[in-house]
């Protein structure tokens, strides 16, 4: 009769048993190891790893969608880690829409830590527009600024938006687009002028007309504190039936915006709408994007009987109501 061990089993069934738990810890083991070598190829970068590379992740893009064209773009080895992870530190939120870069190559947590929260590895770029700057100078602006920015579509776009791009201090990240930015500006634009709409429909001008007033303004003026003086003589010479005679909107039509190289004759002989000195009223929109300052000088001119002004060589304005006063000013103060 087989002896009974112990644990009452047979003691012929002891190393038997002891083989088979050993075996199957043995197993465990390995299962162990053979998890965590998988797990630790499966979050590390895959070796082709796209750094540098500018990642777009549309507005209302699915966490399971995301999952799979960062697998096919070389940016995370495993879709499905990646969505765990998702889940895990965003929960139902899933990921940011945005701009992502990676400068160098990154595990799949880093990955699913940035686009849960919006860490987009992209730094944002002061930019600021000067009152009066024309589409051509900010383009300059921004395509020095945004050296990523398409400069040839933003001047195009800007062109078609000339006077309501509102001058003033933004950040923008480096991978902002054409379409963004412009967007952004006129967006600004659109909330500095609401306080302004019921005087501009009261003004008997156009917002168009107003804007193109101030654009003027802006640039003769030149931020000296004489806008409204200046709206006002120019808003008389067009009630009076005189030209502008500005030499800001004929430049606006030029490559070379140079005052030096203006001549009579090419004034007389350019046909350009914008050209003041030969066509009637106003140009047919902005030379440029005023600020809020010329904005309110177009819409609440000085009342005089002045039709004309130089600013001397000192930077003073003067002005005078008679072709032969403008004359003299001329001869006092810049000869």
């Amino acid at each position: 009769m087989p002896l009974i061990g112990p644990l009452g089993i047979s003691s012929e069934w002891q190393p038997s048993l002891k083989k088979r738990l050993l075996h199957f810890f043995l197993i465990l083991v390995g299962i162990f190891i053979a998890a965590i070598i998988a797990l630790y190829f499966l979050a590390t970068p895959p070796k082709d790893f796209p750094s540098g590379k500018l990642l777009e992740i549309p507005e209302g893009t699915s966490v399971i969608k995301t999952g799979k064209m960062l697998e096919e773009m070389h940016i995370v080895r495993s879709a499905v880690l990646f969505q765990t992870l998702v889940i895990i530190f965003s929960g139902d939120k899933g990921v940011r829409s945005g701009y992502y870069i990676f400068d160098s190559p990154q595990s799949v947590v880093t990955i699913a830590d940035k686009l849960s929260f919006g860490r987009y590895g992209i730094s944002r770029v002061k930019v600021t527009i000067p009152e009066g700057f024309n589409s051509m100078e900010i383009a300059d602006i921004f395509s020095k600024a945004l050296p990523r920015l398409d400069k040839a579509t933003f001047q195009e776009l800007a062109k078609q938006n000339e006077g309501y791009l509102f001058p003033e201090t933004y950040y923008f990240f480096e991978t902002a687009t054409p379409g963004e930015i412009i967007e952004t500006l006129r967006n600004e634009f659109a909330t500095r002028l609401e306080p302004h709409l019921e005087d501009i429909a009261k003004s008997g001008h156009t917002e168009r007309e107003i804007l193109t007033m101030a654009s003027i303004i802006e640039k003769e003026s030149n931020g000296r504190n004489d806008r409204e003086m200046i709206s006002g003589i120019l808003w008389n010479r067009i009630e009076k039936g005189m030209r502008l005679e500005v030499d800001a909107t004929y430049l606006y039509t030029l490559e070379d915006r140079d005052n030096n190289k203006l001549t009579t004759k090419g004034i007389k002989s350019d046909p350009s709408p914008y050209n003041t000195y030969k066509n009637d009223g106003l140009p047919p929109g902005p030379i440029g994007n005023p600020g809020l300052g010329s904005i309110k000088a177009a819409l609440n001119p000085t009342k005089s009987a002045n039709l004309f002004y130089i600013h001397g060589r000192d930077g003073t304005a003067y002005y005078a109501k008679t072709y032969s006063q403008h004359l003299a000013n001329i001869r006092a103060h810049l000869k």
